[in-house]
């Protein structure tokens, strides 16, 4: 059945009874902040979050806001459909030079316009890297390597991100009922340049691994992030792992990218690499995400709890297939339902991504 769990505190009497085995939406804080709403009608569910003010938590302050959770993929995607043509970047109107440019002319111009943007992009990478001059163990990524993950350049920000990320999945993972400290074996599926592995390293006796498609991003790992296990991977399975292998394996922004056939084909394989009892974590876009999208993205969204939209924006820079997908919550959590059971939904206020959890069955 439903259960909604706010903080510590299990909300009773939206749905009658509690009942184990069911699923969770989660605040991630640790002190209770608002009331949720759940109702239920046969096998689906809808919910409401009234927020109250509250303290801040260390989890909120670094992931709260645009930047935390947004690839540049997603902002890309969002800005050109909000109609502009990145002028909002900058903070000036979005009442840009499209609106000026006759129709006929306008794919011509959009693609003189991506090749500057990368161009422009290439060159701050170049500044950021000659003038960094962070010295910690481990060492920053190269600038083109942070940017892939978080749309930004801010070493501190890529830090404090990470380590907030790290926080996060140990605080839904022992909310599952799983001792994080106590995995053997834990995948970072889709780990970039080890943003949030970096973090967990050093603090567990456990045998940490890494896979994702960016090939320098993994030879960046394995020279830097030890003794983590890291391999490339291609975009379809499989993984080169035994089954039942490994007791956690968390995405974060991965399925946020992938084409619906492409999602099932791996949820099928993250299932067959995780132990019975394992949890798996994975991310999609929060409802402050959805509320960028124009009207026929909503109403595509509404109807099938699934987006799936593509840019040529940075071509060269991310894979063709690596593009921009938003899931409605209740989408996910009963796709989950094939494959694992105990499905609890996190969210992160304010945060442009939220969390689901599941432990295989």
């Amino acid at each position: 059945m439903f259960q909604a769990v706010v903080g510590d505190d299990c909300v009773e009497g939206a749905i009658g009874e509690r009942k184990p085995g069911g699923i969770g939406l989660r605040e991630i804080g640790g002190r209770r902040g608002g009331e949720v709403k759940i109702s239920a009608d046969g096998d689906k569910f809808s919910y409401a979050r009234i927020e109250t003010p509250r303290p801040r938590s260390k989890i909120e302050d670094a992931l709260a806001g645009p930047e935390a959770f947004q690839d540049f993929v997603h902002a890309t995607f969002l800005t050109e459909a909000r109609a502009t043509l990145e002028i909002v970047k900058s903070g000036r109107s979005n009442f840009g030079a499209r609106h000026f440019i006759p129709s006929a002319l306008q794919p011509a111009a959009r693609e003189i316009y991506y090749r500057l943007f990368r161009f422009i992009l290439r060159q701050r990478f170049w500044w950021a890297d000659l003038f960094d001059r962070t010295q910690i163990k481990p060492p920053v990524p190269p600038a083109i390597l942070r940017y892939r993950v978080s749309e930004l350049l801010s070493v501190d920000r890529f830090l404090q991100i990470g380590e907030a990320c790290a926080d996060l999945i140990q605080q839904c993972v022992d909310d599952m009922d799983f001792d994080f400290a106590n995995a053997q074996r834990v995948l970072d599926f889709g780990c970039g340049c080890g943003r949030t592995f970096r973090w967990l390293l050093p603090k567990y006796s456990g045998e940490f691994h890494g896979v994702d498609v960016d090939t320098e991003a993994i030879d960046w790992c394995n020279q830097h992030l030890h003794p983590g296990h890291f391999l490339a991977c291609a975009p379809d399975p499989p993984l080169p792992y035994p089954a039942d292998y490994f007791d956690v394996v968390y995405c974060f922004s991965v399925f946020t990218h992938l084409n619906e056939s492409m999602q099932d084909a791996w949820l099928t394989e993250l299932n067959r690499i995780l132990k019975p009892g394992g949890v798996l974590l994975l991310t999609i876009f929060s409802k402050h995400a959805r509320e960028g999208l124009d009207a026929e993205g909503q109403s595509t969204l509404q109807a099938a709890g699934f987006l799936h939209r593509r840019t040529k924006k940075l071509k060269g820079l991310v894979p063709e297939w690596y593009q921009t997908t938003l899931h409605l919550p209740e989408y996910m959590i009963h796709r989950l339902a094939a494959w694992f059971e105990n499905t609890r939904y996190f969210e992160v206020p304010g945060g442009m991504q939220d969390v689901i959890a599941a432990r295989k069955t």
